[in-house]
């Protein structure tokens, strides 16, 4: 299971985990800001080739753009740094089963 601030793809959606245990977690989707909780269980998981938010910058599809970068939190201290967002780890993909 992802740990609290990974970034996932959720239907389609990038998210980052926000809290939670086991499969059960809040996430919050990095385009609108909005949030839900989730039950991991229910979706299908598959692992992606990009293993930090770094990779999904430099990805030739540029699905994850610069309105999802701003959003990815990593601390309060370091909320704008720039480097620090790009080593934020990406767990993978979750398709609704």
């Amino acid at each position: 299971m992802p740990d609290t601030l990974d970034v996932i793809k959720i239907n389609g959606r990038w998210a980052q985990v926000i809290g939670g245990l086991f499969h059960d977690c809040g996430i919050k989707y990095l385009k609108d800001g909005s949030m839900e909780n989730v039950d991991l269980n229910d979706y299908k998981f598959s692992p992606l080739k990009e293993t930090l938010v770094e990779d999904l910058l430099e990805s030739p599809n540029g699905e994850f753009g610069d309105e999802e970068f701003e959003n990815v939190y990593f601390d309060a201290d370091t909320a704008k740094d720039y480097n620090a967002k790009m080593e934020v780890t990406v767990f993978g993909e979750f398709l609704k089963e």
